[in-house]
Formats: C-alpha cells, structure tokens, sequence
C-alpha cells in the first residue's frame, strides 16, 4: 500500500514537471509616433430673429429657421420647439401640423446635411392656437436642433 501511494506521489511530481515546462509567457513592447486627424465639426441654427406674433384664433404664423453644415462629415438633424404654450400646434414646411405634447414638438429625422452637396436648408415653422387659447402672447418660445454624424 505504502509502495503504491509512493509511486502515486513521485508519478504525480513527474508529470508536474514535465507540464510546468510547456507553458510560456510572450510579451512584446515597442514604441512609435503616430499621428491622428479628427474631422472637423461645425454646425448651426440661424433663426430670423424676429418674434412670432401669435394671437388666439390665428393661423399661418410662419418662422425661418436655417440649418448649416459647415464640418468635415455628414450629419442628420431634428428640430425640438419647446416651452410651448398650451394647445398651440406647429407646422413644418408641408408636413401636418402637430400638437404640442409636454409643451414641446420634436420632428426627428428632418433631413440630412451632406459635406458633398447640400449643406444648408431653410425650413419654416408654422404655429397656430385655438380661439380660446390663453398666454399666447409675448410668449418666448425655444427652437432647437440636434445634429448627428450620419453613419451611413
């Protein structure tokens, strides 16, 4: 029994040795310069800086706003108007007019600003209240547009 447990011992420490001499290690290191360039980013919202006169009842009350693209890269955009008062709706271009919803309308997805092309659109914002609409007047309003590298 003793004579097996030995053999069983010294079996073991031979195959321990014969296996620790199998693994390895590979490191590697170096240096080097490098250079990298980012495209350039450079995008804007110009209004026509003048207020919207919305009255209750009215209809057709039309901002221009222009979205420029002046970076290295293509880019999407969307156009938010906030701070809305209530049940006023707005319009873009000749799309349907939406509700404001949370005091705010979002059209995603409006279009796309092209470093090969197009790089400048003007778009109008058409806004409208009921006839019993309240606050509308002397209201400042907040347009907003997010850009997004396009990515394909």
């Amino acid at each position: 029994m003793k004579n097996k447990i030995f053999l069983v011992v010294i079996g073991l420490a031979l195959t321990l040795l014969l296996i620790s001499g199998t693994y390895a290690v590979f490191k590697s290191s170096g240096s080097g310069e490098a250079t990298i360039s980012a495209a350039t980013w450079s995008v804007s919202l110009i209004g026509n800086n003048d207020d919207i006169d919305l009255t209750s009842g009215s209809t057709e009350q039309g901002y221009l706003v222009t979205v420029k693209n002046e970076s290295e890269v293509s880019v999407t955009y969307s156009i938010k108007v906030t701070d809305l008062p209530d049940d006023v709706k707005v319009k873009l271009d000749t799309g349907e007019y939406k509700p404001e919803e949370d005091n705010e309308v979002i059209f995603d997805n409006v279009g796309e600003l092209l470093i090969n092309g197009t790089t400048q659109r003007n778009h109008t914002l058409t806004f409208t209240a009921p006839l019993d609409a309240g606050e509308v007047n002397n209201h400042k309003i907040k347009i907003d547009v997010e850009f997004k590298q396009k990515t394909s």
